[in-house]
Protein backbone atom coordinates (compact mmCIF):
# COMPACT_ATOMS: atom_id res chain seq x y z
CA UNK A 1 0.00 0.00 0.00
CA UNK A 2 2.82 2.65 1.28
CA UNK A 3 4.88 1.84 -1.91
CA UNK A 4 1.77 2.41 -4.30
CA UNK A 5 1.31 5.98 -2.75
CA UNK A 6 5.31 6.54 -3.42
CA UNK A 7 5.06 5.26 -6.40
CA UNK A 8 2.15 7.00 -7.85
CA UNK A 9 3.71 10.24 -6.20
CA UNK A 10 7.03 10.22 -7.45
CA UNK A 11 6.19 9.60 -10.96
CA UNK A 12 3.61 12.22 -10.68
CA UNK A 13 6.36 14.59 -9.41
CA UNK A 14 8.52 13.29 -12.23
CA UNK A 15 6.00 14.40 -14.90
CA UNK A 16 5.47 17.43 -13.37
CA UNK A 17 9.25 18.75 -13.39
CA UNK A 18 9.03 17.41 -17.33
CA UNK A 19 6.21 19.73 -17.62
CA UNK A 20 7.16 23.14 -15.86
CA UNK A 21 10.13 22.46 -17.53
CA UNK A 22 8.66 23.32 -20.47
CA UNK A 23 7.54 26.54 -19.49
CA UNK A 24 11.05 27.47 -17.88
CA UNK A 25 10.07 28.82 -14.33
CA UNK A 26 13.09 29.50 -11.73
CA UNK A 27 15.09 26.90 -10.86
CA UNK A 28 13.77 27.52 -7.18
CA UNK A 29 10.37 26.52 -8.13
CA UNK A 30 10.67 22.78 -9.18
CA UNK A 31 11.65 21.14 -5.70
CA UNK A 32 7.81 22.71 -4.92
CA UNK A 33 6.25 22.26 -8.54
CA UNK A 34 7.61 18.40 -7.60
CA UNK A 35 6.04 18.14 -3.89
CA UNK A 36 2.62 19.65 -5.09
CA UNK A 37 2.48 16.72 -8.33
CA UNK A 38 3.53 13.77 -5.54
CA UNK A 39 1.40 15.47 -2.99
CA UNK A 40 -1.72 16.23 -5.25
CA UNK A 41 -1.54 12.81 -7.21
CA UNK A 42 -0.89 10.48 -4.55
CA UNK A 43 -4.19 11.92 -2.72
CA UNK A 44 -6.25 11.12 -5.67
CA UNK A 45 -4.88 7.67 -6.03
CA UNK A 46 -5.67 6.72 -2.34
CA UNK A 47 -9.14 8.46 -2.77
CA UNK A 48 -10.05 6.68 -5.64
CA UNK A 49 -7.93 3.28 -4.64
CA UNK A 50 -8.63 3.51 -0.82
CA UNK A 51 -12.24 5.18 -0.87
CA UNK A 52 -13.93 4.39 -3.79
CA UNK A 53 -14.27 8.04 -4.67
CA UNK A 54 -14.96 8.19 -8.30
CA UNK A 55 -12.21 10.29 -10.09
CA UNK A 56 -13.36 13.70 -10.59
CA UNK A 57 -14.31 14.37 -7.34
CA UNK A 58 -11.01 13.35 -6.08
CA UNK A 59 -9.25 15.54 -8.76
CA UNK A 60 -11.09 18.24 -6.70
CA UNK A 61 -9.43 17.56 -3.69
CA UNK A 62 -6.25 16.78 -5.00
CA UNK A 63 -6.36 20.19 -6.70
CA UNK A 64 -7.64 21.99 -4.02
CA UNK A 65 -4.92 20.60 -1.78
CA UNK A 66 -2.08 21.86 -4.78
CA UNK A 67 -4.01 25.30 -4.69
CA UNK A 68 -3.41 25.82 -1.31
CA UNK A 69 0.22 24.41 -1.49
CA UNK A 70 1.20 26.37 -4.26
CA UNK A 71 -0.34 29.70 -2.18
CA UNK A 72 2.30 28.68 0.96
CA UNK A 73 4.89 27.87 -0.84
CA UNK A 74 4.71 30.33 -3.57
CA UNK A 75 4.79 32.98 -0.80
CA UNK A 76 8.27 31.01 0.90
CA UNK A 77 9.93 31.27 -2.65
CA UNK A 78 8.76 33.97 -3.97
CA UNK A 79 7.15 32.83 -7.15
CA UNK A 80 3.27 33.15 -8.49
CA UNK A 81 1.00 30.24 -7.37
CA UNK A 82 0.45 29.61 -11.18
CA UNK A 83 3.86 29.00 -11.75
CA UNK A 84 3.52 26.50 -9.09
CA UNK A 85 0.51 24.79 -9.20
CA UNK A 86 -0.33 24.57 -13.54
CA UNK A 87 3.04 22.18 -14.24
CA UNK A 88 2.12 20.45 -10.60
CA UNK A 89 -2.12 19.68 -11.75
CA UNK A 90 -0.69 18.14 -15.39
CA UNK A 91 0.25 15.08 -14.25
CA UNK A 92 -3.36 14.39 -13.38
CA UNK A 93 -5.53 15.11 -16.56
CA UNK A 94 -6.62 12.11 -17.68
CA UNK A 95 -4.83 11.14 -20.51
CA UNK A 96 -6.09 7.69 -21.06
CA UNK A 97 -9.71 9.23 -21.37
CA UNK A 98 -8.50 11.46 -23.38
CA UNK A 99 -7.28 8.79 -25.91
CA UNK A 100 -10.47 6.61 -25.63
CA UNK A 101 -12.26 9.75 -26.71
CA UNK A 102 -10.49 9.32 -29.90
CA UNK A 103 -10.16 5.79 -30.21
CA UNK A 104 -13.90 5.52 -30.00
CA UNK A 105 -14.32 8.45 -32.66
CA UNK A 106 -11.97 6.40 -35.13
CA UNK A 107 -14.32 3.13 -34.78
CA UNK A 108 -17.10 4.78 -34.83
CA UNK A 109 -16.36 6.00 -38.35
CA UNK A 110 -14.63 2.79 -39.02
CA UNK A 111 -18.56 0.90 -38.15
CA UNK A 112 -20.83 3.14 -40.31
CA UNK A 113 -22.26 0.09 -41.80
CA UNK A 114 -22.88 -1.87 -38.43
CA UNK A 115 -25.08 -0.37 -36.03
CA UNK A 116 -24.34 -2.54 -32.95
CA UNK A 117 -20.56 -1.18 -33.10
CA UNK A 118 -21.58 2.35 -33.76
CA UNK A 119 -23.87 2.69 -30.60
CA UNK A 120 -21.51 0.57 -28.60
CA UNK A 121 -18.61 3.32 -30.00
CA UNK A 122 -20.56 6.08 -29.52
CA UNK A 123 -21.70 5.61 -26.06
CA UNK A 124 -17.91 5.07 -25.00
CA UNK A 125 -17.20 8.75 -27.17
CA UNK A 126 -19.80 10.24 -24.62
CA UNK A 127 -18.78 8.73 -21.31
CA UNK A 128 -15.34 9.32 -21.98
CA UNK A 129 -15.98 13.15 -23.08
CA UNK A 130 -17.80 13.67 -19.77
CA UNK A 131 -15.20 12.32 -18.19
CA UNK A 132 -12.46 13.76 -19.71
CA UNK A 133 -14.69 17.68 -19.65
CA UNK A 134 -15.18 16.63 -15.72
CA UNK A 135 -11.76 16.06 -14.35
CA UNK A 136 -10.54 19.35 -16.24
CA UNK A 137 -12.78 21.24 -14.96
CA UNK A 138 -12.47 20.36 -11.31
CA UNK A 139 -8.66 20.60 -11.45
CA UNK A 140 -9.48 24.48 -12.60
CA UNK A 141 -12.14 24.84 -9.98
CA UNK A 142 -9.94 23.27 -7.51
CA UNK A 143 -6.42 24.69 -7.63
CA UNK A 144 -8.29 28.38 -8.03
CA UNK A 145 -10.89 27.86 -4.65
CA UNK A 146 -7.61 28.94 -2.60
CA UNK A 147 -7.39 31.99 -4.73
CA UNK A 148 -11.06 33.42 -4.01
CA UNK A 149 -10.84 31.88 -0.43
CA UNK A 150 -8.66 34.81 0.43
CA UNK A 151 -10.53 37.60 -1.01
CA UNK A 152 -7.82 40.17 -1.27
CA UNK A 153 -5.66 38.59 -3.06
CA UNK A 154 -8.80 37.53 -5.76
CA UNK A 155 -9.40 41.18 -5.55
CA UNK A 156 -6.08 41.74 -7.07
CA UNK A 157 -6.27 39.00 -9.55
CA UNK A 158 -9.74 40.39 -10.83
CA UNK A 159 -7.82 44.28 -11.01
CA UNK A 160 -4.70 42.76 -12.71
CA UNK A 161 -6.42 40.59 -15.80
CA UNK A 162 -9.28 43.73 -15.90
CA UNK A 163 -6.06 46.18 -17.06
CA UNK A 164 -4.97 44.11 -19.53
CA UNK A 165 -7.73 43.24 -20.94
CA UNK A 166 -8.25 47.10 -20.51
CA UNK A 167 -5.17 47.27 -22.68
CA UNK A 168 -5.29 44.59 -25.30
CA UNK A 169 -8.99 44.75 -26.08
CA UNK A 170 -10.83 48.12 -24.65
CA UNK A 171 -14.00 46.75 -25.90
CA UNK A 172 -17.73 48.90 -24.25
CA UNK A 173 -17.64 45.81 -21.87
CA UNK A 174 -14.36 45.78 -20.92
CA UNK A 175 -14.67 49.06 -20.19
CA UNK A 176 -17.92 48.81 -17.99
CA UNK A 177 -16.43 45.85 -16.08
CA UNK A 178 -13.34 48.11 -14.99
CA UNK A 179 -15.79 50.33 -14.34
CA UNK A 180 -17.43 48.25 -11.79
CA UNK A 181 -14.71 46.76 -10.86
CA UNK A 182 -13.94 50.39 -9.67
CA UNK A 183 -17.23 50.58 -7.78
CA UNK A 184 -17.04 46.99 -6.16
CA UNK A 185 -13.53 47.96 -4.73
CA UNK A 186 -14.21 51.70 -3.74
CA UNK A 187 -17.37 50.15 -2.03
CA UNK A 188 -15.01 47.35 -0.22
CA UNK A 189 -12.99 49.68 1.29
CA UNK A 190 -15.72 51.50 2.58
CA UNK A 191 -18.36 49.52 3.72
CA UNK A 192 -15.82 46.23 4.58
CA UNK A 193 -12.60 48.04 5.84
CA UNK A 194 -13.50 51.25 7.15
CA UNK A 195 -16.89 49.87 9.06
CA UNK A 196 -16.04 46.41 10.28
CA UNK A 197 -12.15 46.04 9.85
CA UNK A 198 -11.81 49.33 11.28
CA UNK A 199 -14.68 49.73 13.53
CA UNK A 200 -12.65 50.52 16.55
CA UNK A 201 -11.41 53.70 15.22
CA UNK A 202 -13.01 57.56 16.49
CA UNK A 203 -12.93 58.60 12.43
CA UNK A 204 -13.69 55.33 10.40
CA UNK A 205 -17.46 56.60 9.60
CA UNK A 206 -15.95 59.63 7.89
CA UNK A 207 -13.49 57.79 5.55
CA UNK A 208 -16.47 55.57 5.11
CA UNK A 209 -18.12 57.82 3.59
CA UNK A 210 -15.24 59.31 1.76
CA UNK A 211 -15.00 56.59 -0.36
CA UNK A 212 -18.37 55.52 0.26
CA UNK A 213 -18.62 58.98 -2.70
CA UNK A 214 -15.73 58.07 -4.65
CA UNK A 215 -17.67 54.79 -5.62
CA UNK A 216 -20.53 56.34 -5.81
CA UNK A 217 -18.79 58.72 -8.63
CA UNK A 218 -18.04 55.56 -10.38
CA UNK A 219 -21.08 54.18 -10.41
CA UNK A 220 -22.33 57.44 -11.67
CA UNK A 221 -19.49 57.34 -14.17
CA UNK A 222 -20.96 53.44 -15.54
CA UNK A 223 -24.12 54.77 -15.63
CA UNK A 224 -23.62 57.84 -17.90
CA UNK A 225 -20.12 56.79 -19.57
CA UNK A 226 -18.52 59.51 -18.81
CA UNK A 227 -14.97 58.21 -19.08
CA UNK A 228 -13.60 56.26 -21.93
CA UNK A 229 -10.72 54.73 -21.14
CA UNK A 230 -9.30 55.96 -24.32
CA UNK A 231 -5.07 55.15 -24.29
CA UNK A 232 -2.99 57.76 -23.76
CA UNK A 233 0.74 56.94 -24.33
CA UNK A 234 2.51 60.34 -23.47
CA UNK A 235 2.95 58.91 -19.78
CA UNK A 236 3.58 55.28 -20.03
CA UNK A 237 6.86 55.14 -17.83
CA UNK A 238 5.04 56.99 -14.90
CA UNK A 239 2.12 55.09 -15.29
CA UNK A 240 3.94 51.77 -15.13
CA UNK A 241 5.58 52.84 -11.58
CA UNK A 242 2.01 53.86 -10.02
CA UNK A 243 0.90 50.38 -11.34
CA UNK A 244 3.97 48.83 -9.42
CA UNK A 245 3.42 50.63 -6.19
CA UNK A 246 0.51 48.67 -4.64
CA UNK A 247 2.67 45.78 -4.33
CA UNK A 248 5.11 47.76 -2.47
CA UNK A 249 3.16 48.48 -0.01
CA UNK A 250 2.50 44.62 1.43
CA UNK A 251 6.50 44.53 0.97
CA UNK A 252 7.22 47.47 3.04
CA UNK A 253 4.77 46.70 5.75
CA UNK A 254 5.42 43.69 6.15
CA UNK A 255 8.95 44.11 6.66
CA UNK A 256 8.09 46.37 9.41
CA UNK A 257 6.60 43.30 11.17
CA UNK A 258 2.81 44.75 10.68
CA UNK A 259 -0.39 42.35 10.16
CA UNK A 260 -3.86 43.23 8.47
CA UNK A 261 -5.51 45.35 8.80
CA UNK A 262 -2.66 47.58 10.02
CA UNK A 263 -0.49 46.51 7.48
CA UNK A 264 -1.12 47.99 3.88
CA UNK A 265 -2.34 45.06 0.95
CA UNK A 266 -2.67 45.96 -2.28
CA UNK A 267 -6.67 46.43 -1.69
CA UNK A 268 -6.02 48.85 0.55
CA UNK A 269 -7.04 52.64 0.55
CA UNK A 270 -3.82 54.17 -0.77
CA UNK A 271 -2.89 50.86 -2.79
CA UNK A 272 -6.11 51.64 -4.59
CA UNK A 273 -5.79 55.39 -4.67
CA UNK A 274 -2.33 54.99 -6.84
CA UNK A 275 -3.47 52.42 -8.93
CA UNK A 276 -6.38 54.38 -9.93
CA UNK A 277 -4.15 57.17 -10.26
CA UNK A 278 -1.98 55.04 -12.65
CA UNK A 279 -5.02 53.82 -14.71
CA UNK A 280 -6.36 56.89 -15.26
CA UNK A 281 -2.88 58.53 -15.95
CA UNK A 282 -2.93 55.61 -19.05
CA UNK A 283 -6.10 56.79 -20.46
CA UNK A 284 -6.19 60.39 -19.80
CA UNK A 285 -7.76 61.55 -23.02
CA UNK A 286 -10.55 62.43 -20.66
CA UNK A 287 -10.79 61.43 -17.20
CA UNK A 288 -13.71 61.81 -14.15
CA UNK A 289 -11.85 65.02 -12.69
CA UNK A 290 -13.69 64.42 -9.53
CA UNK A 291 -11.87 61.04 -9.07
CA UNK A 292 -8.78 62.94 -8.85
CA UNK A 293 -9.93 65.68 -6.53
CA UNK A 294 -10.78 63.27 -4.24
CA UNK A 295 -7.84 60.81 -4.78
CA UNK A 296 -5.36 64.19 -4.59
CA UNK A 297 -6.76 64.94 -1.07
CA UNK A 298 -6.45 61.29 0.27
CA UNK A 299 -2.98 61.54 -0.89
CA UNK A 300 -2.14 64.89 0.75
CA UNK A 301 -3.78 63.16 4.03
CA UNK A 302 -0.79 60.82 3.40
CA UNK A 303 1.85 63.45 4.88
CA UNK A 304 -0.18 63.97 7.89
CA UNK A 305 -0.48 59.89 8.22
CA UNK A 306 3.04 59.58 8.02
CA UNK A 307 3.47 62.03 10.47
CA UNK A 308 1.10 61.52 13.42
CA UNK A 309 0.38 57.52 12.66
CA UNK A 310 3.83 57.37 11.86
CA UNK A 311 3.17 55.54 8.57
CA UNK A 312 6.27 55.47 5.87
CA UNK A 313 4.68 53.51 3.60
CA UNK A 314 2.29 56.32 2.32
CA UNK A 315 5.27 58.48 1.36
CA UNK A 316 5.05 56.12 -1.82
CA UNK A 317 1.38 57.60 -2.86
CA UNK A 318 2.58 61.19 -2.21
CA UNK A 319 5.59 61.46 -3.53
CA UNK A 320 3.69 59.81 -6.61
CA UNK A 321 0.95 62.07 -6.65
CA UNK A 322 3.03 65.21 -7.23
CA UNK A 323 3.87 64.16 -11.03
CA UNK A 324 0.18 63.00 -11.46
CA UNK A 325 -1.36 66.12 -10.36
CA UNK A 326 0.54 68.20 -12.37
CA UNK A 327 0.54 65.82 -15.74
CA UNK A 328 -3.68 65.44 -14.91
CA UNK A 329 -4.43 69.24 -14.86
CA UNK A 330 -1.65 70.42 -17.83
CA UNK A 331 -3.30 67.73 -19.62
CA UNK A 332 -7.03 69.13 -18.75
CA UNK A 333 -5.49 72.67 -19.19
CA UNK A 334 -3.90 72.30 -22.65
CA UNK A 335 -7.41 71.02 -24.06
CA UNK A 336 -10.03 73.32 -22.06
CA UNK A 337 -7.91 76.66 -21.97
CA UNK A 338 -7.58 79.27 -24.59
CA UNK A 339 -5.39 82.10 -25.10
CA UNK A 340 -8.52 84.59 -24.20
CA UNK A 341 -8.78 82.63 -20.65
CA UNK A 342 -7.59 84.45 -17.43
CA UNK A 343 -5.10 83.79 -16.24
CA UNK A 344 -3.71 82.57 -19.68
CA UNK A 345 -2.90 78.83 -20.09
CA UNK A 346 0.73 79.70 -20.06
CA UNK A 347 0.54 81.65 -16.42
CA UNK A 348 -2.29 78.40 -15.40
CA UNK A 349 0.92 75.85 -15.99
CA UNK A 350 3.43 77.89 -14.16
CA UNK A 351 1.13 78.48 -11.20
CA UNK A 352 0.30 74.32 -11.19
CA UNK A 353 4.25 73.57 -11.53
CA UNK A 354 4.61 75.82 -8.37
CA UNK A 355 2.14 74.12 -6.52
CA UNK A 356 3.63 71.02 -7.12
CA UNK A 357 7.28 72.11 -6.32
CA UNK A 358 5.74 73.26 -3.38
CA UNK A 359 4.31 69.91 -2.44
CA UNK A 360 7.55 68.11 -3.70
CA UNK A 361 9.45 70.77 -1.33
CA UNK A 362 7.31 69.76 1.87
CA UNK A 363 7.88 66.11 0.59
CA UNK A 364 11.24 66.09 0.25
CA UNK A 365 11.09 67.53 4.20
CA UNK A 366 9.09 64.86 5.24
CA UNK A 367 11.35 61.89 3.85
CA UNK A 368 14.32 63.51 5.45
CA UNK A 369 12.72 63.44 8.99
CA UNK A 370 11.54 60.02 8.78
CA UNK A 371 15.22 58.90 7.54
CA UNK A 372 16.97 61.18 10.34
CA UNK A 373 14.51 60.14 12.83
Amino acid sequence: MLVDILTDGIFAAVAAIGFGAISDPPLRAFPSIALLAAIGHALRFCLMTYLGVDIATASLCASFSIGMGSLVLGKRIYCPMTVLYIPALLPMIPGMYAYKIVFSLIMFMQNLKVPELQEKYLIDLFTNSIITCSVIFMLAVGATIPLFLFIKRAFSVVGILLTILLYQKPTLLVKRLMKGYMVFLNSWISIVYYMIYCGDRNYNYILAIFWGIIALIWLWDLITNYTPFERYHKYDKLTYILYAMPFLYPLLSWARGMEFPMMTTCVMPCSVAVFTIGLLLAFSRKVNLLVILFLCHWALIAFSKVYVYKIPEDLLLASATVPAIYLFFKNYFDQNLHKETKPSAKYTNWILIALCLAIGIFLSITIFHELAG
